[in-house]
């Protein structure tokens, strides 16, 4: 699934974003910036962000309805929908991606 529809979300991406992206690394980021600030670009701030639990909170329907026009749409609403385990007990989802681990 991933094989399909990374292509479609690729064209979707900002240029300058470089988390978790194929073919873009740290260094990559680091270059671009080195760049953008050692020129005569008025441009002279940068802006990382980490934003806890920013994961946890999107919602399932939104998600669905930006990727309706994929193939395996309905795949990935089920997988939203899946919940996860923690200590044998199922935990359901109601929003959110956890991002490989569970919601807090």
């Amino acid at each position: 699934v991933k094989n399909a529809l990374e292509p479609q979300w690729e064209v979707r991406f900002e240029a300058t974003s470089y988390g978790f992206r194929p073919k873009r690394s740290t260094h990559d980021a680091i270059s671009n910036l080195f760049n953008k600030l050692n020129t005569n670009s008025k441009k002279k701030w940068v802006f990382e962000g980490d934003f806890l639990g920013c994961f946890d909170h999107l919602k399932h329907n939104w998600i669905v309805e930006q990727t309706s026009m994929f193939p395996g749409n309905t795949l990935i609403k089920r997988w939203l929908k899946m919940g996860y385990i923690e200590q044998d007990m199922l935990h359901t989802t109601t929003e959110g991606t956890p991002q490989g681990r569970p919601p807090k």
